[in-house]
This record gives C-alpha cells, structure tokens and sequence, in this order.
C-alpha cells in the first residue's frame, strides 16, 4: 500500500511519547462522483465507514465494520493507501493510528449494528457528492478551530479523512478541488 500523504501531527503531541498503537481499515464506497459516508448528526460532519481491527485481517475487518455502521455487505476490494496520524486523546495520551483505504462496493443489504456511542453519534449512512463532503467538513474543521474544540473525533480525523478524499478526486477521478 501507498503511502497517502505525510503524517497528520496534532501539534499538542509534540515531545510526548506514544502510549497508543492503532490499525483501522475504512471503505472508499463510490457511484459516480457520489460516496458512501457515515453523517454525525451530533458533530455535523462527515466519515468514511470503518474502524479498527479487532484480531482479524484488514479485510474481515473493513466488511465487518461497513455492514454494523452502514447496513451493507461488500465486495470487489481493492487497497488504495495509508495514513498516519498522531493524535492527543482526552486523557492526554498519545494515539499513533495507521487508517488503512480500499475501495469496495454494494454487495447487498444486511443489518446495521451501531454501537452505543455510534447511536450517540447519531450515526447515519448517506450518499453525497465527495466535493461536498470535502467542502463541508473543510467548514467544520475552520469553525472548530475558531472555537477551540480540537478534541479526537472533531478534529483530526477530519483533516484524515478530507486528505484522502483529495487525493481519490485528484488521482482517480481525475478531477480538480
């Protein structure tokens, strides 16, 4: 797999040892300039679905956590690339997470399973143009910054996630941002 883009530093991390390893696997799920994504209805933003591996492949993984947040199977997986983040938890850890991309698609319906802070979320799935997404989330993040809330969800995962949109509309879509 590729390397995406550099690594995602929350500068609060600085000087600070890694206390935190993680590995997630997340689906890229297009149709046409259209892309499947998990919506917070509580922190009003945008992100692919996945989530970490639990002591399975990336690709048990990636169709596990695409059918309990989004309510599909998958198939047709291809790896796109990586992402390295370093990121201050709440309790002042430090979080280095690699975000493992495929593409995939539409399979069939199954059941979603949210998980309790997934439902807090207020977690639902929807198709939305990747500019959108792009532009939406872009607003969140400048309107958290103005407000200070820089917290792990709100935060860096957003710059995460509209890098690797950036770089599917730029390299596979062949189109501009």
């Amino acid at each position: 797999m590729i390397k995406i883009t550099d690594m995602i530093i929350d500068e609060r991390t600085k000087d600070l040892p890694i206390t935190q390893e993680r590995m997630t696997a997340r689906a890229i799920i297009l149709n046409g300039m259209d892309i499947l994504m998990a919506y917070s209805r509580k922190f009003d933003d945008y992100m692919t679905p996945g989530g970490g591996i639990e002591d399975e492949d990336f690709l048990v993984a990636l169709n596990r956590e695409v059918e309990e947040e989004m309510g599909y199977s998958i198939k047709d997986i291809k790896p796109i690339g990586y992402i390295e983040e370093l990121r201050l938890n709440e309790d002042k850890s430090v979080l280095y997470q690699k975000s493992h991309y495929f593409f995939a698609s539409i399979d069939k319906k199954a059941i979603k399973k949210l998980e309790a802070y997934e439902q807090a979320f207020g977690l639902e799935s929807v198709w939305v143009p990747i500019k959108e997404v792009i532009k939406h989330n872009d607003q969140i993040i400048e309107k958290r910054i103005i407000n200070g809330i820089r917290g792990v969800h709100p935060f860096s995962t957003l710059r995460r996630e509209n890098e690797v949109l950036k770089y599917i509309l730029r390299e596979y879509l062949h189109e501009k941002i």
